[in-house]
């Protein structure tokens, strides 16, 4: 693996459930963690002649990260990430690609939210 391929910092959140002041139970989400990653735009598709004219985009990206962080991640984790025009983004989980033996990365598939 050539690491500099990682060149990426992305964000891992996990939605918590936290007790306040009162002892009522809440859900908040947390930075999981941070780690090095590659993001890569797959598909991308524009939906339109929906009401009002409004449009649809759906757009799947693959972030491959090293093979030990992902065994916190699930899918009801989200990520972010800020691409080289400073743009925040944030993607839901759809898959993570189980990671194997021979190789130290993994893929995680996942879908923009717009």
């Amino acid at each position: 693996m050539n690491p500099g391929t990682l060149d990426q910092r992305i964000g891992i959140y996990k939605n918590v459930v936290k007790t306040n002041e009162l002892n009522e139970d809440g859900s908040e989400w947390t930075m999981m963690k941070r780690i090095w990653a590659n993001v890569q735009p797959r598909t991308g598709s524009l939906v339109s002649g929906r009401p009002a004219d409004t449009m649809l985009s759906k757009t799947t990206h693959v972030i491959t990260i090293r093979a030990e962080a992902v065994k916190d991640i699930t899918v009801d984790c989200y990520i972010t990430w800020k691409d080289a025009a400073g743009i925040s983004h944030r993607f839901d989980i759809d898959y993570i690609l189980p990671p194997v033996r021979t190789k130290p990365t993994t893929s995680i598939y996942v879908q923009e939210v717009i």
